[in-house]
């Protein structure tokens, strides 16, 4: 008797053993999947996140091409709406995420765009992507500057992303054009050493010092004679990678009128 006691015993607690190993296995099980599922849902909207706040840009890119007047400073949400943007008063909402719009004035020619998604996850934190560019008035008339054709189709980042290349100008007027001024804008830390017009050096930072994002530069003139074709900005020189940068480069006309281009190379 004694022995078939040991050995109930024995079985019970066999069984309890059994059940625990179960139980714990299913909670393990349970737990990873849950996990793996967060995770999965983690990725998931961080994707869609950035995808929406690049659609911000690309909306507000769309905007400004159809006139430089319909963007204010301000912070607003976005509306399509019979194939066309619109800026709206108040964040749009899409389903869990937040877009907002901050526009900030850099010159009357120039504002910066920040396209700002927030949305909450598990436990009500809240999580946010942002993008921002720089976008430019590329229609400006007023002057001299109405009549300094820019192409961007060609350019490139060369030489290990430390030069732009392939950046043309034209005089479209009947009368010579004469740049007297360069800022050049971009989003890294990068200083700025060379800048060559049809290989004429119109700045080098060998004979005046490297300049920072911004900077307005008192050029050696360039006169674009009228009828003369494009002229290439040859060089656009760092002394370090502009690599995912995107750059405004304004021109400063003889009568004082200004020219910007948008460039993302």
């Amino acid at each position: 008797m004694r022995v078939n006691k040991l050995q109930q015993g024995q079985s019970l607690i066999e069984i309890i053993f059994a059940i625990s190993v179960f139980v714990i296995g299913v909670v393990t099980i349970g737990y990873l999947t849950i996990d793996s599922f967060t995770s999965m849902q983690r990725v998931t909207d961080s994707v869609q996140a950035r995808l929406l706040a690049a659609e911000g840009i690309e909306a507000l890119v769309s905007i400004r091409d159809a006139g430089f007047e319909n963007i204010e400073v301000g912070t607003y949400g976005l509306l399509f709406d019979a194939g066309f943007w619109t800026l709206t008063p108040t964040a749009d909402e899409k389903g869990k995420f937040t877009r907002t719009i901050d526009i900030q004035a850099v010159d009357e020619d120039v504002v910066e765009v920040t396209s700002l998604v927030t949305w909450n996850v598990f436990g009500g934190r809240e999580r946010s992507v942002s993008y921002d560019t720089l976008l430019s008035n590329w229609t400006q008339t007023k002057g001299e500057a109405g009549d300094l054709e820019v192409s961007t189709e060609n350019v490139a980042l060369i030489s290990f992303d430390t030069e732009v290349f392939g950046l043309f100008i034209q005089n479209e007027s009947a009368e010579d054009l004469t740049i007297t001024d360069l800022a050049i804008s971009w989003n890294t830390g990068a200083l700025l050493t060379r800048v060559a017009i049809e290989d004429v050096e119109v700045f080098n930072a060998s004979t005046s010092a490297p300049v920072s994002s911004g900077t307005e530069i008192d050029i050696t003139d360039y006169t674009i004679p009228a009828a003369s074709g494009f002229h290439h900005i040859n060089s656009i020189t760092f002394d370090s990678s502009v690599a995912g940068s995107n750059l405004v480069v304004i021109f400063t006309l003889g009568d004082g009128s200004t020219r910007s281009v948008y460039i993302s190379p």
